[in-house]
């Protein structure tokens, strides 16, 4: 809830990740987590509700069911929009966890006039890998991932890009190998199937935290965590030390830059800041609506936690990626601040470990040694 700092942490081994700082989204599933419901179609396929403990730890978890349909395909599937309100990459993601089946296969249809395009990937639920994809009509900007949640559940996403605001169809497919054919066929036994749980289609090219739905879409709020500086700040010279990870990042990606932090005055014209941009991370400052200092180093993992400090002072300024110092700024004035952001300006969609602010401008060695 509002006012509430969002602390979170591995699923699996549950040590600490830090503060969750997520833009916002919309999960445009309806009735996320009752499979059971008319909306979700059933092909030769049937679903028993609330059947086992889901991953937030509620009997709300329902199993897919195949029939005894020979050589056939065994699936649920559902309409998100007819059109969708934008066009753009959509990430669709469930949670699943294997039955007597191991093999989920997730697919995506761009519904488009002329010819559908269509993505289908294969999670393999024993082993927790993607063994296999198939594609039709070449759809465009897919991706894949899986990710263990604890107690043999997997949240398994994939990614398609809508050239146009089409129709977007999503569908979930038992299945009993790990090569995907065209068409995934195989003869049913009547009881055998997979658990599910917490469906979402989010508009984004990667998955963010689940938002339960029921007969509306819901919209989850981005992430603000905000301090104002009082006295504490030095605005002559200072620097900040992170320990940050992120659930996204991409060397193509240039389409925004993403903060770990922000020293501002609450405009764009006056700040310092650490971010993560193309896969880098990196600082920089601005003074007056100019651009004084921007550096970057690094290649980024996701969910890989890293170290970043950015230290700044008149006609200086240098970053630091795990050890690695970028080249240095000797020119440029600093900004007047007032309110300290931290991964919420331009979300950062990660997690922040740790975070120190220095009222002096620490040394290249400092920085190098705070970073290793």
């Amino acid at each position: 809830s509002s006012g509430t700092p969002r602390f979170d942490y591995d699923p699996v081994t549950h040590a600490p990740k830090g503060i969750l700082i997520e833009e916002t989204r919309t999960n445009k599933v309806l009735m996320s987590e009752r499979f059971d419901d008319p909306s979700w179609i059933k092909v030769r396929t049937s679903v028993s509700s609330d059947v086992i403990l889901a991953p937030d730890g509620n009997l709300t978890a329902d199993k897919q069911v195949e029939d005894t349909t020979a050589l056939n395909n065994h699936l649920l599937t559902k309409i998100v929009g007819n059109p969708m309100s934008s066009s753009g990459k959509y990430t669709f993601t469930v949670y699943a966890k294997k039955a007597e089946r191991n093999n989920l296969i997730l697919r995506l249809v761009d519904d488009a006039a002329v010819a559908d395009r269509r993505y289908l990937v294969n999670f393999n639920l024993n082993s927790g890998s993607i063994t296999s994809t198939s594609s039709l009509n070449s759809p465009t900007n897919t991706s894949n991932a899986i990710q263990s949640v604890g107690n043999g559940w997997y949240r398994c996403s994939a990614t398609i890009e809508l050239l146009t605001a089409n129709r977007l169809d999503v569908s979930l497919y038992i299945f009993t190998n790990d090569t995907i054919p065209a068409n995934p066929t195989y003869t049913g036994d009547g009881v055998s199937g997979l658990y599910i749980w917490g469906a979402q289609v989010e508009l984004g090219s990667f998955q963010t935290s689940y938002i339960p739905t029921t007969t509306a879409a819901v919209t989850r709020a981005a992430d603000a965590l905000t301090m104002p500086t009082g006295g504490w700040v030095n605005q002559n010279n200072g620097g900040f030390f992170a320990q940050v990870s992120t659930l996204y990042s991409s060397a193509s990606d240039n389409a925004t830059i993403r903060d770990v932090m922000r020293l501002s005055d609450g405009t764009s014209n006056n700040y310092h800041r650490m971010f993560q941009y193309r896969a880098k991370y990196g600082g920089a400052s601005a003074s007056g609506g100019t651009l004084q200092a921007d550096l970057q180093t690094g290649s980024i993992l996701v969910d890989t936690i890293y170290k970043i400090a950015y230290s700044y002072r008149p006609n200086y300024f240098i970053a630091a990626v795990g050890g690695i110092l970028t080249a240095n700024d000797m020119s440029g004035t600093v900004p007047t601040v007032t309110t300290l952001s931290l991964g919420g300006y331009s979300p950062l969609n990660g997690h922040i470990e740790k975070f120190h602010y220095y009222p002096s401008s620490p040394s290249d060695t400092q920085l190098q040694l705070l970073t290793q």
